[in-house]
């Protein structure tokens, strides 16, 4: 059997991961950008005041002044992510930039305080496995002195346990995505069907020609479970769409954060395992080398 390592594949994979810590990392000034812009069009401005808000920033400046649309603005620049982009897009379709804006404010903020708290939980676990490893090899040294072996059981079990922290919160980073976009999804689609455009045009922002109504588009929408699909089949029903889609999104918010408390529990217990791992491993280790001396 021949094994085939696609090299591209793997860098790619790397430098998305890269990018996507890079976004985290960028979440407070785009919040900032976010909340300048929602502020300037919520006091009366027009994309004229948006103009004026960004000059400090001459890429952005100079697309916006040459005609081109604020979420593509936005997005080549990389104030905002593509799939905000398209979001903001659909809102100044409709000619609504500012609830678009806010929208994309109340999806960072969301975003910014939900990873804030996984990080707070899993700080513990996480710094106690480090020290664990540190308190390790340092008796190691003390016993044994400096040398090669030393240094290779420090670079791998720093490697393995920093790899395993980082893949650990990078899923549960796309997690949070996922249900974020997909409760913010819902409010555009609460904000379509309130400004009472053609259901075609509703389609057609979600890339969706065959949706047969507002149940059926949600169903295609990542993120969306069966529970959020019915409230929607509900308040078609009812008549009563724009209060049940807000609800759905609403629906969407609460259960993330149910889930997300639990699993942020099981995370920091798997941490807690490694480290009653590596101090067994650590005993037996050193019962060895106490019966190999006698």
């Amino acid at each position: 059997m021949i094994l085939y390592f696609n090299r591209s594949s793997h860098i790619g994979g790397f430098m998305d991961i890269i990018a996507k810590i890079a976004n985290n990392l960028k979440l407070p000034s785009k919040i900032s950008l976010l909340k300048s812009l929602h502020a300037g069009y919520a006091s009366g401005g027009s994309f004229n005041t948006i103009v004026d808000l960004v000059s400090k920033n001459p890429n952005l400046y100079n697309l916006l002044k040459s005609g081109k649309s604020i979420s593509y603005s936005l997005s080549v620049t990389g104030q905002i992510e593509k799939n905000e982009a398209k979001i903001l897009e659909q809102y100044e379709t409709m000619g609504k930039v500012e609830e678009g804006f806010q929208t994309l404010l109340h999806m960072n903020e969301e975003k910014l305080s939900i990873l804030t708290k996984m990080l707070i939980s899993m700080a513990y676990p996480v710094f106690l496995g480090f020290v664990f490893i540190m308190i390790q090899i340092g008796v190691k040294l003390f016993l044994n002195g400096i040398g090669i072996g030393l240094i290779f059981n420090f670079f791998v079990y720093s490697s393995v346990y920093f790899a395993v922290v980082v893949a650990i919160f990078i899923a549960l980073d796309s997690f949070v995505e996922k249900s974020t976009q997909a409760a913010e999804k819902m409010t555009l689609l609460a904000s379509c069907s309130k400004s009472g455009i053609g259901f075609e045009t509703v389609r057609s922002f979600f890339n969706d020609r065959n949706a047969e109504n507002y149940t059926k588009l949600a169903s295609n929408i990542e993120g969306v479970d069966l529970d959020t699909i019915n409230i929607i089949r509900a308040g078609e029903c009812s008549g009563k769409l724009d209060e049940c889609l807000e609800r759905a999104g609403k629906t969407i918010k609460d259960k993330l954060s149910i889930k997300l408390k639990f699993i942020v529990y099981i995370v920091s217990g798997i941490f807690y395992f490694i480290v009653v791992l590596m101090i067994i491993s650590n005993i037996f280790s050193t019962m060895s080398g106490i019966y190999q001396g006698f």
